[in-house]
């Protein structure tokens, strides 16, 4: 985790990611996770989540320990996750409102879309294009009786 928080810090000033009213430089994505007291991203928008783990998946990741290397992607997974909930939280915007900022481009160079827009529940990616069907990420379970 300290390598993807000095990685964060270097990059500076530098737009992190700005949705709603959740706005970070990657500073400040840094010193989000340099403070946090537990790593729980229990709820992150999937939109948000896509957006936040391809900028930390894309950091220069050279000069990592050979244990660090070994632990990288469930480390970038928690990072994302903790980091993406927060924002999640704090942009103040519904599902169809996040779907209709990811199709804007304002998440552009975070995942490849897939679906053609169709979305359940809350309207999400209703109408929004190409990619905004994809990346809510809904949990069913069943139950034999």
């Amino acid at each position: 985790m300290k390598h993807i928080q000095g990685g964060l810090k270097n990059e500076g000033d530098k737009n992190f990611l700005n949705v709603g009213k959740f706005d970070k430089t990657y500073a400040g994505a840094g010193d989000m996770l340099a403070k946090a007291s537990s790593f729980g991203g229990e709820n992150p928008n999937g939109m948000i989540r896509d957006v936040v783990h391809d900028r930390i998946d894309n950091l220069d990741k050279q000069g990592a320990s050979d244990l660090a290397q070994k632990h990288m992607n469930k480390a970038i997974d928690k990072a994302s996750n903790f980091i993406s909930d927060v924002a999640t939280k704090e942009c103040g915007l519904s599902a169809a409102e996040i779907a209709a900022w990811k199709a804007s481009g304002a998440g552009a160079g975070a995942g490849a879309g897939a679906g053609a827009g169709a979305g359940a529940g809350a309207g999400v990616g209703a109408g929004a294009g190409a990619g905004a069907g994809m990346g809510t990420y809904i949990t069913t379970s069943f139950i034999k009786y």
